[in-house]
């Protein structure tokens, strides 16, 4: 079975969240922060950060690029996702960690909540695999593959056509 769903950035800039449903491997595009909420809007927190509630598992995340619309909450996920694989481009990796840190520091400086903390970005860094332009990563258990194709947006920025049952999926 094949499956996808949007948790976040349907309408608008952010919270940009997708997720395939390759026969049971739950595999994500993006996980962005919403880059403008009202700091004193009593639902900033929930509305800043996309919907996880759209699957009950991640396997894998897969970073199209470094803007925060795309990267901004990947930390966020290990507070339900324990065990997720993130693959990114080294450039792009550089850049996400800029703004996570930036975040916390956002976060610190006017005095709001952060939908995560420096463990958090921890955690994230720990589990980031990197991922090339023009680079195909088959992932033979699981029955899928995907390619990572330039997509000239910003620096490193990637597209990804994934492989399932014989199908190209972009």
């Amino acid at each position: 079975m094949f499956s996808f769903v949007s948790g976040g950035s349907g309408r608008e800039i952010g919270p940009s969240f997708f997720v395939f449903d390759f026969g049971g491997t739950r595999v994500g595009i993006d996980c962005g922060l919403r880059p403008k909420v009202d700091r004193n809007d009593p639902e900033r927190l929930f509305k800043l950060v996309p919907d996880f509630s759209v699957c009950p598992k991640l396997d894998y995340l897969f970073i199209t690029h470094g803007h925060l619309d795309h990267v901004g909450d990947v930390p966020q996920l290990f507070q339900k996702f324990e065990d997720v694989k993130i693959f990114m481009t080294s450039a792009t990796f550089h850049i996400a960690q800029l703004q996570w840190e930036e975040t916390l520091r956002i976060g610190e400086r006017e005095g709001l909540a952060t939908p995560f903390g420096r463990r958090d970005i921890e955690l994230a860094k720990k589990n980031v695999y990197s991922i090339t332009p023009h680079q195909t990563v088959n992932f033979t258990r699981e029955g899928f593959s995907v390619r990572a194709i330039p997509a000239g947006h910003i620096l490193d920025a990637v597209s990804f056509v994934f492989g399932y049952k014989g199908k190209k999926i972009f």
